[in-house]
């Protein structure tokens, strides 16, 4: 599929699905903004390759769309903030192990492509709609492209030792990475920072108290609660 049958096939499910079922109007700033990621002179001088995934990223911008559209049509309201992640191929794999560890987890909706796209072919899934402890997600299979890093994490709040361990093992011991101070990667590379109470409220009284905290959690990796306690009482 060349990038103009790309870009055909998202402005023709644009106009159909968002101007004959949410009215004209509603349409015009998805339409203008594909237009303007894929029809410029500028990205038309670009290598195939490169023109592909930037017709990718509109396509799934457009999926987006599709799925805030339809949510705003049930509830009237649509979420005012839902973080996308990027997986190779496993969106929908990752967001159903977030909801076999995490409490206030499910997956919500599965997205299959309508056509081709670069890194898969029409049918498989595209976007996977999700929820980790009650905040919304997207997670969409956009190839190899893009990695995640340590730049984006979720920050778990637990109470005892043995909900921290927990969710440690479960993300270390199943295909994850342990880091230090708290922080571990998931199978996909995501970036996850278990993090008990005691230690966040401990740095934000400040003085002896956050120093001595904060000196006890730089030598470990999964943080011990009795230790963090420890070090409070100096």
């Amino acid at each position: 599929m060349t990038v103009e049958e790309v870009v055909s096939r998202m402005d023709e499910l644009l106009r159909f699905s968002v101007t004959e079922r949410y009215g004209a109007s509603s349409a015009l700033f998805p339409i203008s903004l594909v237009s303007h990621l894929t029809n410029t002179q500028k990205v038309r001088a670009l290598p195939e390759e490169t023109r592909r995934y930037i017709a990718f990223l509109a396509f799934a911008y457009l999926v987006q769309f599709e799925m805030g559209a339809a949510t705003m049509k049930k509830s009237k309201k649509a979420p005012r903030n839902t973080i996308c992640l990027w997986y190779k191929k496993d969106a929908l794999k990752a967001a159903k192990f977030y909801a076999s560890v995490f409490p206030d987890s499910k997956v919500t909706a599965v997205h299959k492509a309508p056509g081709d796209f670069p890194s898969g072919k029409k049918g498989q899934v595209l976007t996977v709609e999700f929820t980790v402890l009650g905040i919304l997600c997207v997670g969409i299979n956009g190839g190899p492209q893009f990695k995640q890093s340590e730049a984006f994490s979720f920050q778990v709040a637990t109470d005892t030792q043995a909900q921290t361990d927990r969710y440690w093992n479960a993300i270390v011991k199943h295909g994850g990475k342990k880091s230090y101070c708290g922080w571990c990667k998931d199978q996909w590379g995501l970036s996850w920072q278990i993090t008990p109470r005691v230690l966040t409220e401990a740095m934000a009284a400040g003085g002896p108290t956050a120093k001595r905290a904060f000196a006890a959690m730089m030598e470990m990796d999964k943080i011990d609660i009795a230790t963090i306690k420890k070090a409070i009482r100096g």
